[in-house]
């Protein structure tokens, strides 16, 4: 079934082929010389740089490796398969984890809702990581609801991948922590607490966040290169990278960088960008529209207030974790979280299941 769901993209990946995108250069090169290095990772990793770990991209990088290695030139083919595959995982985890809470149909919905998602149709034909990426923490975030003692071992081998696949898994990690240590079903007794709490750890990282941005202070030398990347954007006032509609006054000051890094919050669940042509904004609002108005019915109805919390949580924590830093062009750090946010969605939908 989940394959059903998605063989309209399926058709529209196999008539695009696979494109090229920013990143896809820095990738192909990085495994050239993974394959140079005869897969030798210590030496590679010794060998190149970048200005975040390349142990948090070696996952991919690998995969590039290996498709080059196997498919020869036809590389980028075998990666869009792989994108079809993660987003079969995709739907289909949802699916699965939708179908443990309400009734079948919905579960069906929820599974054509992501598979339906405008940021999915845009990125299923790039060469990038991404949709594998989504795949993976999908399958984690759709597994911690119904397990709040500890993970299947299966799900923390994934989870392992996800760390190593791409560097935007903090969030992923410090959800993990937090629900396998009881935290989360504290917060299900205690919710008033539970909210002061996480609005003061909240206001307490932003505020820490803009006065490093703002002044000098020492950070240390292996994050010293993002951080002046950052203060370059807090400078201009950028919120979406290479969108300079959305650019605002530099933000200079403590306040000011909160009020950009508030901005860029909100900007990651915008459907509306002002450089979107009248045809994608008009499929955005239809899709993100009902999905934002049944997570709101969800997070005050929902049955099942852990699985809330879990979700509610993933989701505010990836969204402030790219706030804190950079909102991407076409929104592909926002892909992640849209499988999380569709299971939210469908907790106060339909009957229970049985």
């Amino acid at each position: 079934m989940s394959v059903a769901f998605i063989f309209p993209l399926l058709i529209w990946m196999l008539m695009s082929g696979p494109r090229w995108a920013g990143d896809t250069p820095t990738y192909s090169a990085w495994a050239d010389a993974l394959i140079d290095a005869r897969f030798n990772a210590v030496e590679f990793l010794r060998s190149n740089t970048f200005t975040a770990p390349l142990l948090l991209y070696l996952g991919w990088i690998v995969t590039v490796a290996l498709a080059k290695v196997l498919a020869g030139d036809t590389w980028p083919w075998l990666l869009l398969a792989l994108n079809g595959v993660a987003v079969w995982w995709a739907v289909r985890t949802t699916v699965v984890s939708v179908s443990c809470q309400r009734a079948l149909a919905v579960a069906w919905v929820a599974g054509l809702w992501v598979a339906s998602s405008p940021d999915v149709w845009v990125f299923a034909p790039l060469v990038l990581g991404d949709l594998w990426f989504t795949a993976l923490c999908t399958v984690v975030i759709g597994t911690l609801p119904g397990c709040p003692g500890r993970l299947p071992i299966h799900v923390v081998a994934i989870a392992g991948l996800a760390i190593i696949t791409r560097p935007a898994t903090a969030p992923l990690v410090v959800c993990i922590a937090l629900v396998l240590s009881g935290a989360v079903r504290w917060s299900t007794s205690s919710i008033k607490w539970a909210v002061a709490l996480a609005a003061l750890v909240a206001i307490t990282v932003v505020v820490v966040h803009a006065w490093v941005i703002t002044t000098t202070v020492w950070v240390p030398g292996a994050l010293l290169p993002w951080v002046e990347r950052l203060r370059d954007h807090y400078a201009h006032g950028v919120v979406v990278v290479e969108r300079p509609e959305t650019f605002v006054a530099p933000a200079l000051t403590l306040p000011g960088a909160v009020a950009l890094t508030m901005r860029k919050w909100i900007y990651f669940f915008s459907p509306w960008l002002s450089g979107y042509s009248p045809r994608h904004l008009a499929i955005n609002l239809l899709w993100f529209v009902p999905l934002y108005a049944a997570i709101v019915h969800s997070v005050w109805r929902a049955p099942n207030r852990f699985a809330v919390h879990v979700l509610l949580l993933y989701v505010g924590l990836v969204s402030g974790f790219h706030a804190l830093q950079e909102l991407d062009f076409d929104q592909r750090y926002r892909i992640p979280v849209l499988p999380a946010m569709v299971m939210l969605a469908s907790l106060s939908t339909g009957r229970a299941s049985r």
